[in-house]
């Protein structure tokens, strides 16, 4: 587990060093505005994403051979709701992000789209991995991870390296070198690990649907770059018209290519169980206590 926590701080900060290193100061502070914005988000979604991993162990603990599928399940359930939280997240990143800094700081601070584009990628890319990263520290796997770790930091590090420095691309260099390394390794290995040695279960149905997942959420960024970014003169009004726009596409996509899963149905039925006992919650007649005198 140190070994995987270490390899976190390496891949997430080593890219604002190798830019005040390699490139500027300057435009690693302007970095630093979009990563300070991102880590917040992230955080939340980690709470989110991580607090389900009590449940999961006892979700192992308890289980039987009559109930092998119930983890399956249950992983399928969970890595939906992170793949939607993680879509919503980043198509709001990459429209709003560089409107939200224009109007903050001025629009000298701002990065170019493309780069704004592989920012985005990356916040998602390792969001989306939070769901194997949830089941391999409830069934204790993460003690497989040393070898791992490093050989994901030496990807990283030398892939930025190699694109900043060797094909001179910059930024976009550095930040691609990040990416390389959630593709290359962290999108199957990890998956791998928790199918091969903790739910010992064919790989398949994971595999189907990650595909669907990171093809939907590439696709909506891709048309998203398409799109004008600069709609009206003024800059609020603006910004509250892209949340607005992006909000509704996200909707609308989200409804038609899951209404009819599993997931999907699984999801809802759950956060309507939810809404039900917190509704019961707030209606529960409070007991009052009588004082004796």
């Amino acid at each position: 587990m140190i070994g995987s926590k270490l390899s976190n701080v390496m891949t997430t900060t080593k890219d604002g060093l190798l830019i005040a290193l390699l490139l500027n100061v300057t435009l690693g502070g302007i970095y630093a505005n979009y990563t300070m914005i991102i880590s917040g988000i992230y955080l939340m979604l980690i709470q989110l994403t991580g607090s389900v991993t009590a449940s999961i162990g006892n979700l192992k603990a308890l289980s039987t051979a009559n109930d092998e599928h119930a983890a399956i399940k249950v992983i399928q359930l969970h890595y939906f709701i992170n793949f939607v939280c993680t879509f919503f997240c980043s198509i709001f990143l990459f429209t709003l992000l560089n409107p939200f800094i224009t109007l903050w700081v001025g629009p000298t601070y701002t990065l170019p789209r493309s780069i704004v584009l592989v920012i985005v990628l990356n916040f998602s890319f390792n969001q989306m991995r939070q769901t194997s990263i949830a089941f391999i520290n409830a069934y204790g796997l993460f003690w497989k991870f040393g070898l791992k770790s490093l050989i994901e930091t030496v990807i990283s590090v030398g892939s930025s390296l190699l694109l900043a420095g060797g094909f001179g691309w910059g930024i976009g260099g550095i930040l691609l070198g990040t990416l390389i390394s959630h593709v290359a390794l962290n999108l199957w290995w990890e998956p791998r690990l928790v199918f091969r040695d903790g739910l010992r279960s064919s790989i398949r149905g994971y595999v189907n649907q990650s595909i669907y997942y990171y093809a939907t959420l590439l696709l909506t960024l891709l048309g998203l770059f398409l799109l004008p970014q600069h709609l009206l003169s003024n800059p609020i009004v603006n910004l509250l018209l892209l949340f607005t726009g992006t909000l509704g596409l996200g909707v609308v996509l989200l409804l038609i290519l899951f209404h009819r899963t599993t997931e999907f149905k699984n999801a809802r039925q759950l956060l309507i169980n939810i809404g039900w006992m917190l509704y019961r919650q707030l209606k529960r007649p409070k007991k009052t206590s009588i004082k004796n005198d």
